[in-house]
């Protein structure tokens, strides 16, 4: 199936996103946001599907960045575009499914941001990885505020200092990148993780994890996982057979929007509520 620019395709419980634009590197062009917006509410919406996977169409990139060809400075019209752009990079984080990103050559810019705010990479070993907005005389938006806390203060700053490129094995080392596998096996390695955490999927310890892994201090991914520990001490009836009582102590349930993730733990941590994402 088609959405905007992107081909979109089941494969058992599976979802994958193919970002097909390979002539512009898979920019960001309306076609792929309008896509990869789509994509990914309908897997978060069909209950047969456990797991997301983004790709790139083409041998050369995942996603080269925003789409410049057409791109216009006026500053109305720049803030326009961030605040678009800004929507498809969080998608991801959004999604209450995990999303894996198989990537399979450049993933310059906002196709980085992308990539980070999967819950995996998986990388060919082709792929590369930069924030080179400093080249155009801009800052990242998306990654300046992931980076420092995936790979640290002083390389987070070089990076969006120098927006040179990193290969995928150095981008394993600092923590972006899962596992590096050769090019032409990268989506079957997507695939196989995907069947490993499929099994685990939906269930309230693996929403707490994504909740707790997606962009949240310490404290609060702590937070997640005490709540998710009340709820199943809550829930587990005696050996005398005391359901009632185990019922009667359940903490209040919260439900949320995915996307809010803050305030969800700041109402756990006044109420002593669970978390159960809408």
């Amino acid at each position: 199936m088609r959405l905007g620019s992107v081909n979109y395709e089941t494969r058992g419980k599976i979802a994958i996103l193919t970002l097909d634009e390979p002539s512009k590197l898979n920019a960001l062009s309306a076609g792929i946001r309008a896509g990869i917006l789509e994509g990914l509410k309908n897997a978060d919406a069909d209950d047969a599907i456990r797991v997301a996977i983004i790709t790139g169409s083409g041998d050369k990139a995942f996603c080269a960045g925003a789409d410049i060809s057409g791109f216009d400075f006026d500053p109305e019209k720049a803030r326009s575009f961030l605040i678009a752009a800004l929507e498809v990079l969080a998608a991801p984080e959004n999604t209450r499914k995990p999303v894996i990103s198989a990537v399979n050559g450049i993933a310059y810019g906002g196709g980085f941001e992308l990539a980070i705010a999967s819950d995996f990479i998986i990388a060919s070993d082709r792929a590369r990885f930069a924030v080179p907005e400093i080249k155009l005389g801009l800052l990242p938006g998306f990654a300046i505020v992931r980076l420092q806390a995936m790979v640290g203060r002083a390389k987070a700053k070089e990076m969006s200092i120098l927006g040179d490129p990193i290969s995928a094995e150095e981008a394993c080392r600092l923590g972006l990148v899962l596992c590096v596998v050769p090019h032409d096996t990268r989506l079957r390695n997507g695939s196989r993780r995907s069947r490993g955490s499929r099994c685990k999927w939906p269930n309230r310890s693996t929403t707490a994890a994504l909740v707790a892994t997606r962009c949240v201090t310490p404290s609060m991914a702590f937070r997640c996982s005490l709540c998710t520990r009340t709820h199943a001490k809550a829930s587990r009836p005696s050996a005398r057979g005391a359901s009632r009582n185990s019922a009667r102590n359940k903490p209040p349930m919260i439900v949320v929007a995915s996307g809010d993730i803050r305030t969800v733990l700041t109402q756990w941590t006044r109420r002593r509520a669970v978390i159960r994402l809408a």
